[in-house]
């Protein structure tokens, strides 16, 4: 064997969330979660095999564990590479959702002490790195992963690849099954579940090595602890579910090594060895000991062996010259370092890394505060978690095979999400709650930091009178909800409040004091304000864009919540949030970065501009090659066009104010899917997207044939957030150039001095400019006059625009989703001075026509107007 080569330099981190105790008596204790914690702690933290910082939450409250969630989540990098771990009892409700059990949960009450697999998933969502792995182990555990592509056979030869963002999910068990625990041995270690110490033993041991490449992947691992269940007759069935995963996410590195290539020694070496005459012999091992320090391991590793060999000879010359080349080798030769051949080694003989291990949950501190410091007696003390220290106990010993379960478990065997890695090898410890300075009160003993709107402040700081001292407070809650997000004494941060949580705690390094700095925004209060009261009695969301720069003028999401009303440590904060998290209509849900549609016409917008930069046409007057009716590729369905015009061999001019079918998707049927790939790529689809709040992505997908054809005119596969498509309307107002968007204008310090300022920059260039002005020239005609988009006319300014609606059948009502994008700049202006794009899910039954000139429009307008008359 030789060592495997080191890991990537990703920051790799993991959290592991145990729990075995419960005040709760109808949920019994459990051994596995202290054993899985320490025994994945201590292969993660190893730097020879996980090289992972490992933070540990140990039989801690619901509050502890979503603030530990939180903590960890945020201000990761993109580059990062995150593992998270839960092990408790998994339990499901009666609309079957999952929920993990903390050390205060009650059972009858899981909505609002459980710790629900949902808000586990938004947390990740939020999360900037790329790389996340999710490993539950747990009862019922597939019912946390349901949105996404599940793989319930073996066949992992498809492999992920580049760099974009991902997450994989390895469950214990299927949605509807129990996870088990290890059956106790008397005179024996207590065993955890079967699922995590299968994992366990694979990574310490090399063995989920199965390729031996020298590294244990996510899937290497699945694979391996499958298996081990399936052998063993294991009742449970594993599971692995990907979310858009990309790249093979590399666990560990193999501690067995890797396999050398075999290399043999010429024929006439080998003979000249067996010679009896010295001089011959003396001449072979001179050969070898260049061989020796060949950079070839096999020839290095065949060169020691020979040697070694030959030293034990009864020639003591040879013998001699034999030992003097083996004393002046390399460490390329295939050695350990110390002089035993690696080939040699077994896994039983690693070093061992007991010292570096994590302190178990009977041996981390436990400093539980006075239960008279919390306000009221609702909100539990945060606690500070120290497992810096190995823990005190017996040598570490190598896993075992564990005995089967004899009886099934009705418990979350041991929940393992592995999420965030970072660079370091040590144990650190883990601040429970998102406290930095050590106070016994932390981050409430001061007022927080402010967010402003036009150098206004719309948050703010109240004194409690209460151990929990400084509570936020919020100005037009609702309206600015999808710009701050939430502070919350007992529910931890989200959006800004969570993205620059340090500045506004005191606790950013760049402050020069602990006095918390304020966050400039770049929205415009009198453009949020149209699009907030623009929406309300509706579901949807809009967001405008400064062309020119990227500035994100307003970020609406409707319907909205109070966030001033989950920010203390009450019962009614408390039954706030239990209420926002099982509303039907999601009104923590952030729709304008964090939903994603069907785009309707409004994605021939898109379809245009490849027509144009593919050279497909290129005059916007001139007629196009498009019949009607027009057969779909490989069926036999005719298109339909809904507008009423003339559609045949339109005009792309026409084609876009009559908004004719079967003109777009002619034109992405003949450009190809690659080609709309590429253009809608330009345009920011299928990429990540950070303002610094995380959007999802939009996606163009591979489609082929008449579902291509369809993607050209939004009503495939595609779908898009509202970010994304005024976007679109940005750069195309923006003479083609596409600018990043951006929320944050610039951090300071409390008095004003200046931390850190955004300076904009351009994203891409999806249009030519000359083609930009063609493409301005349809969106303006849409709307100019009698246009279908006349009621975005802003008098005295000029405007482009573009409506989409995207059917849904529900019965015999038609519902779906009323979408308009635009741009606008004064008359006389020399740039773009507004982007919008306004989404509304428009209900059936109310007499309300899934409209996007009807319903979006005049909502884009009221943004316009407010912009462009600040």
């Amino acid at each position: 064997m030789q060592p495997t080569p080191e890991l990537p330099a990703e920051r790799r981190l993991a959290l592991v969330v145990a729990t075995s105790t419960y005040a709760d008596p109808s949920l019994r204790r459990l051994r596995a979660p202290a054993h899985d914690a320490a025994g994945l702690s201590d292969v993660l933290s190893d730097p020879g095999i996980g090289g992972f910082t490992v933070t540990q939450v140990i039989d801690r409250t619901a509050q502890d564990v979503r603030l530990a969630f939180e903590e960890f989540l945020a201000h990761r990098a993109p580059n990062d590479l995150v593992v998270v771990y839960v092990s408790c009892h998994g339990l499901v409700d009666a609309r079957r959702r999952l929920y993990f059990a903390a050390a205060d949960t009650r059972k009858d009450r899981l909505a609002a002490t459980g710790v629900e697999a949902q808000w586990v998933l938004d947390q990740l969502d939020d999360c900037r790195a790329r790389q996340q792995v999710v490993i539950l182990d747990c009862c019922f555990s597939g019912a946390f992963a349901q949105r996404s592509k599940g793989e319930t056979d073996l066949g992992l030869g498809e492999r992920f690849h580049g760099h974009a963002r991902g997450r994989v999910v390895l469950t214990a068990s299927r949605a509807t099954e129990y996870s088990f625990e290890g059956e106790p041995v008397p005179g024996e270690v207590l065993p955890g579940s079967v699922f995590t110490s299968a994992l366990v033993t694979g990574i310490r041991s090399g063995a989920a090595d199965t390729d031996h490449d020298g590294y244990i992947s996510v899937d290497d691992a699945y694979a391996y602890a499958f298996d081990r269940l399936r052998a063993d007759d294991v009742a449970q069935t594993p599971q692995r579910w990907l979310y858009g995963a990309e790249g093979e996410i590399l666990l560990a590195r193999s501690p067995a090594g890797v396999p050398l290539p075999s290399a043999s020694l010429p024929d006439t070496w080998t003979s000249g060895l067996a010679n009896p005459h010295p001089a011959i012999a003396l001449g072979i091992v001179a050969a070898l000991g260049e061989w020796l320090a060949d950079s070839d391991p096999a020839r290095a590793l065949a060169a020691r062996r020979a040697l070694e060999q030959v030293a034990d000879g009864d020639i003591p010359r040879v013998a001699e010259a034999a030992r003097a080349q083996l004393d002046t080798g390399t460490d390329g030769s295939g050695t350990d370092g110390s002089g035993t051949p690696l080939a040699e080694a077994s896994a039983d003989e690693q070093p061992d890394t007991a010292s570096g291990a994590p302190a178990s949950a009977d041996d981390a501190s436990d400093d539980t505060v006075p239960e008279d410091t919390v306000p009221n007696g609702d909100a539990p003390q945060p606690v500070l978690v120290d497992l810096s220290k190995p823990a005190d106990g017996p040598a570490h010993r190598q896993p075992r095979r564990l005995p089967l379960p004899r009886t099934r478990r009705g418990r979350v065997g041991l929940g393992g999400v592995a999420v965030l890695l970072a660079a370091a090898a040590t144990v650190t410890p883990m601040l429970v709650t998102r406290i930095n300075d050590p106070g016994p009160h932390g981050r409430y003993d001061r007022p927080r930091g402010l967010i402003l709107v036009n150098d206004k402040p719309v948050t703010g700081s109240s004194d409690t009178g209460q151990k929990l001292r400084w509570k936020r407070t919020y100005t037009d809650g609702p309206m600015y909800a999808p710009v701050t997000g939430y502070a919350s004494q007992l529910f931890g941060t989200g959006l800004l409040e969570s993205v620059e949580d340090k500045l506004l705690t005191g606790t950013d390094s760049r402050l020069g004091s602990a006095v918390a700095g304020k966050v400039f925004t770049t929205i415009e209060a009198a453009a949020q304000k149209a699009a907030y009261e623009g929406l309300q009695g509706k579901q949807g969301a809009a967001v405008a864009l400064d062309p020119s720069s990227g500035k994100i003028l307003a970020l609406a999401s409707s319907p909205s919540y109070d966030p001033s009303k989950i920010a203390g440590a009450s019962k009614a904060d408390r039954a706030e949030w239990t209420a926002l998290n099982s509303d039907k209509k999601k009104r923590m849900l952030n729709r304008a970065l964090r939903q994603t549609y069907p785009p309707g016409s409004t994605l021939k917008v898109v379809t245009a501009a490849a027509a144009l930069q593919n050279g497909l046409y290129s005059n916007v007057d001139a007629a196009t090659d498009s019949p009607v009716p027009w057969v779909l590729p490989e069926t036999t369905v005719q298109l339909k066009n809904e507008g009423g015009g003339a559609c045949e061999n339109a005009s792309l001019l026409s084609a876009l104010q009559y908004s004719c079918n079967t003109v777009f998707a002619k034109i992405s049927n003949d450009l190809g899917n690659t080609k709309m790939r590429q253009q809608a790529a330009a345009f920011g689809f299928n990429k990540e997207i950070t303002t610094p709040l995380p959007a999802v992505k939009s996606v163009y997908p591979a489609d082929d044939g008449s579902l291509n054809a369809l993607d050209g005119i939004g009503q495939g596969s595609t779908s898009v957030t509202p970010l994304q498509m005024a976007m679109v309307a940005a750069a195309v107002a923006n003479e083609g150039s596409l600018m990043e968007p951006y929320l944050v204008a610039s951090l300071r310090t409390a008095d004003g001095k200046l931390i850190e300022q955004h300076k904009p920059k351009a994203l891409s260039r999806p249009l030519s400019e000359l083609n930009a002005r063609k493409l301005q020239q349809m969106m303006e005609y849409v709307v100019q006059g009698d246009g279908p988009g006349f009621r975005a006319q802003v008098p005295g300014s000029l405007v482009g625009g573009k409506s989409g609606t995207a059917q849904l059948r529900s019965g015999t009502s038609a519902t779906g989703y009323a979408w308009f994008i635009s741009y606008a700049r004064t008359e006389g202006s020399g740039s773009p001075e507004v982007a919008v794009a306004v989404v509304v899910e428009a209900p059936g039954g109310t007499g309300e026509t899934a409209s996007g000139d009807k319903i979006a429009a005049p909502i884009a307008k009221r943004v316009m107007e407010a912009v462009l008359r600040r």
